[in-house]
């Protein structure tokens, strides 16, 4: 993640607005940031825009076609008879951007996410009609779970008088009782059970919200019976957060790793997902250092395997080819049952058949080809990536949809010569189990983000750059986008075919299972490309 630079005296202009946001005695109700200029050296560095009371529409003034802006809206969400203050992260990126631009910001976007601060839900957008008072309410009620309660039978008119009920008083609105989430906060006893794990007296712990309507975190259970013991604790209606202790056998050393566990169980209100959005940078960090993370809306992939299949990926002694001969690389079930790999017995050419397709030819895949495509190798430093050429077997697990679109798609992030460096999948339809592609790009994370909806599901590779010493070396990031939104029959079908995707998209160096934006950050896939490749400093 690259430091932002200001113009001169800007920064502290832009923290002053920022504050009177949050202020409950100022009628500010926004305020922006952008870059000093559209070119030259000043286009690198960010300068305050503006603040005002006149809420979205005097904000969309500010916002050119040929701009970058980031804004901190307040609205307020009327749940029952209470009036709750929310506040909204605006990152608009005009359809006229220039491609250099737009790839610089990819490397400053999680800096500057930081600066703003903390938000109950994000909202890109890159033209006029995309942002909106309603557009925004719209996103926080579903956030929130309030909707039904504020736009009811009346309509639009009822819905706009209650965000706006407020008498002025002194020329400033009141704003009735503020009830802004707090701060993740844990309890005392979390640090010494935290300490038993790092020491090596206990092997995982866990912990949890005191109730649904609090910040306060208390502990949920600790032991020494490793995962399957913690994974007992993933109860569909809590939020946990915990840690497992695992020993790596690396040749004749025993390393100690560890993994941050983040579980979202799936009966968690919509309110309460919106208010833990805000917990999730305190609570990553409260279990900091961790070797790796995972977060999984399944818990029954929160496993031995699993985890240990991350730990090796992390410390570069994963390997991706699996047959009898590879024990030491144990994986999932699901995702073997969608794999076909040759037995010993089965490696030697089969004879030319006209019948049926036999067990000792190659796996037939559900768009046509009778195996997988050899992907063209990419020119620079792969940087430790495993390549797995062996034939993938969607069978029955998933079809795609114009199979030859897909894997051209995914090719083109992977090759140089092509300026993609971004490619989505998506299911044709809510509850099936038919791929298609849905969109290439060359803007980034930041363009990538913008399909990223909360009622859809979407698997896509990102092509990164990490610089080491004087070398740049290629990374790919495989993204796992589960919408906080989508059905439940669709989730619960997700676990069969994670593993079929996972290998349409090898190789990939790391890979996000993210659920809202703030999950899916250029800061958060770089530490997980550094913590793969070794660069990054763990101090436990």
């Amino acid at each position: 993640m690259a430091d932002i630079g200001w113009l001169a005296g800007e920064e502290q202009k832009a923290r002053e607005g920022l504050a009177s946001v949050r202020n409950d005695s100022s009628d500010i109700d926004w305020a922006a940031i952008t870059f000093g200029a559209k070119t030259g050296p000043n286009s690198q560095k960010l300068k305050f825009l503006g603040s005002g009371n006149g809420g979205t529409d005097e904000l969309k003034t500010h916002l050119e076609d040929d701009a970058i802006t980031f804004a901190l809206v307040r609205v307020t969400d009327k749940i029952d008879n209470s009036v709750t203050v929310k506040f909204i992260w605006v990152n608009w990126l005009g359809n006229s951007v220039g491609r250099m631009m737009k790839a610089r910001l990819s490397t400053q976007l999680g800096a500057i996410e930081a600066f703003i601060g903390q938000h109950h839900v994000s909202h890109p957008c890159n033209s006029q009609n995309e942002i909106s008072h309603q557009i925004l309410m719209e996103k926080v009620m579903g956030a929130s779970g309030s909707g039904s309660k504020v736009i009811d039978a009346t309509g639009q008119a009822a819905f706009r008088s209650q965000a706006a009920s407020s008498a002025n008083v002194g020329g400033v609105a009141a704003r009735g009782p503020r009830k802004v989430d707090d701060e993740a906060t844990f309890a005392p006893e979390c640090a010494a059970i935290l300490a038993d794990v790092r020491s090596g007296a206990l092997t995982w712990c866990a912990t949890t919200y005191e109730n649904s309507n609090s910040a306060f975190i208390i502990p949920h259970g600790s032991g020494t019976g490793g995962v399957a013991e913690l994974q007992a604790k993933l109860d569909d209606d809590k939020v946990v957060y915990g840690i497992v202790r695992k020993i790596e056998q690396i040749d004749d050393s025993q390393v100690v790793k560890f993994c941050y566990i983040k579980w979202i169980g799936p009966n968690i209100p919509h309110m309460q997902r919106a208010k833990i959005g805000t917990h999730a940078g305190t609570a990553s960090a409260y279990f900091h250092p961790a070797h790796v993370s995972l977060d999984s809306p399944d818990k029954h992939e929160v496993n031995d395997d699993n985890i240990m299949k991350l730990i090796r990926i992390a410390s570069g002694t994963y390997e991706h080819t699996l047959g009898s001969d590879n024990p030491r690389n144990k994986v999932e079930p699901r995702v073997e049952a969608t794999r076909k790999v040759a037995t010993p017995q089965q490696s030697a050419p089969a004879p030319q058949q006209s019948g049926p397709v036999t067990a000792t030819q190659a796996p037939v895949l559900s768009g046509g080809s009778t195996s997988a495509p050899q992907r063209a190798p990419v020119q620079r430093g792969m940087g430790g990536v495993k390549k797995d050429d062996t034939p993938v077997g969607v069978d029955s697990v998933i079809i795609l949809d114009n199979e030859q679109e897909i894997r051209d798609g995914i090719k083109s992030v992977r090759l140089d010569d092509n300026a993609n460096d971004w490619c989505l999948v998506t299911y044709t339809a809510a509850k099936g189990k038919t791929l298609k592609l849905h969109a290439t790009g060359t803007g980034g994370l930041d363009e990538l983000k913008q399909h990223l909806k909360d009622d859809v599901i979407m698997y896509g590779l990102l092509r990164k750059t990490e610089r080491i010493d004087e070398t740049e070396a290629i990374k790919f990031c495989f993204i796992d986008w589960r919408g906080d939104n989508i059905n439940r029959m669709q989730r619960a079908n997700l676990g069969i075919h994670s593993g079929a995707v996972q290998q349409l998209f090898h190789p990939y160096h790391v890979d996000i299972q993210p659920t809202n934006h703030t999950e899916v950050t250029d800061a958060i896939i770089m530490q997980k490309i550094k913590n793969a490749s070794g660069t990054a400093v763990h101090v436990l």
